[in-house]
């Protein structure tokens, strides 16, 4: 039978296609030839450079308030975040069919985004700007990938534990995919019988890659990122020593991650809230030298920055408290200073 000729979208492109035009770019080079079978570089390819063409901005919502001298790197940070956004539904879609794309032409996507980042610490203060569409895995698995990239500098980690732990961040929720809609995206509190469906969401993803040409490191980050040193996590209940090391910081960003965006259930938590919420809940659950690490650098990152306070009072953090990074100390507007860590009636409802 022969081939059947259609015309369609650029959206609806998949790979394995066959295009009946050569297709050239504005400089007439090829970038995409008929008569052969669309692999994911040049499917990536091709939707990258139609998404280019546009003169315009790609923006979804309002700019936040911002210093004119950040507003522009955010829109570039923006408009590189939703492209890559695209790529990686691409990447993910077709790991499904059991191939894998060049593992380094994976992780480039989140090297174009942090190109367009003056300061790497600046991340965490447009990822919450961001609006988080209904395919909540795919803007999950970019902010963990790009928070891995920061995280390990701050661990010192080399190239290639750097390009594991980012290529697991990318991938780490991919079994999530094999979890209906329904129960991704309830509102109401998931029934145990849901719950045991959502759990089972690691050994999916493991299953997913176990075959490809990938580190193991990254497989048991995939596998292992809701384990907990204390054994309360799953799917195996492994305790601190069983559990790999890219999981063990999977783990973090990936609860980090789910905090910062908001969620059918809640609303996304304010960023000292969500230090708070570490220290609180997950000292003796997460690895307690990678959380403390993660926690200073994170709080560090808003040194000089206006708050707003619970009791309504504005004020610049000066100083970050090691023993309990979520009460630092602020210079009210007023003159006075105080110290959070002392005053337990008081803390940061927002960051300005």
């Amino acid at each position: 039978m022969g081939l059947v000729e259609r015309k369609l979208s650029l959206e609806n492109l998949r790979t394995g296609m066959v295009l009946a035009e050569d297709i050239y770019d504005s400089d007439h080079r090829l970038i995409a030839p008929k008569n052969i079978p669309l692999d994911i570089e040049t499917l990536i390819t091709l939707k990258t450079y139609f998404v280019e063409r546009e003169d315009k901005e790609i923006l979804q919502g309002s700019i936040p308030f911002l210093p004119e001298d950040q507003r522009r790197t955010y829109i570039s940070f923006k408009n590189s975040y939703l492209k890559s956004y695209d790529k990686i539904r691409e990447y993910i879609n077709v790991i499904q069919t059991g191939e894998l794309a060049d593992p380094k032409q994976v992780i480039k996507v989140t090297d174009e985004i942090m190109e367009n980042v003056k300061l790497k610490s600046d991340v965490f203060t447009y990822l919450g700007y961001l609006q988080v569409r209904e395919d909540f895995v795919y803007d999950h698995s970019i902010c963990v990938s790009l928070v891995c990239r920061i995280f390990a500098e701050w661990l010192g980690f080399n190239e290639t534990e750097t390009e594991d732990l980012v290529l697991a961040g990318l991938l780490h929720d991919i079994g999530m995919l094999k979890v209906s809609d329904a129960i991704i995206k309830k509102e109401e509190k998931l029934s145990e019988e849901e719950f045991v469906k959502v759990k089972m969401h690691p050994i999916h993803g493991y299953n997913l890659v176990k075959d490809l040409d990938i580190s193991d490191d990254v497989k048991y980050g995939i596998l292992q990122h809701h384990e907990r040193v204390d054994g309360t996590g799953y799917p195996n209940r492994l305790t601190d020593r069983q559990i790999n090391p890219v999981a063990k910081v999977i783990a973090i960003l990936d609860v980090f991650g789910a905090m910062i965006y908001d969620r059918p259930y809640r609303e996304r938590f304010a960023p000292f809230t969500v230090i708070k919420t570490f220290e609180r809940d997950y000292l003796g659950k997460l690895d307690t030298e990678y959380l403390m690490v993660f926690l200073a650098n994170i709080a560090y990152n808003y040194i000089d920055r206006k708050v707003r306070l619970t009791n309504g009072k504005l004020g610049t953090i000066v100083f970050i408290n090691k023993a309990q990074c979520s009460a630092p100390i602020i210079k009210l507007d007023s003159g006075e200073y105080i110290d959070l860590l002392f005053d337990k009636s008081t803390e940061i409802a927002e960051v300005l």
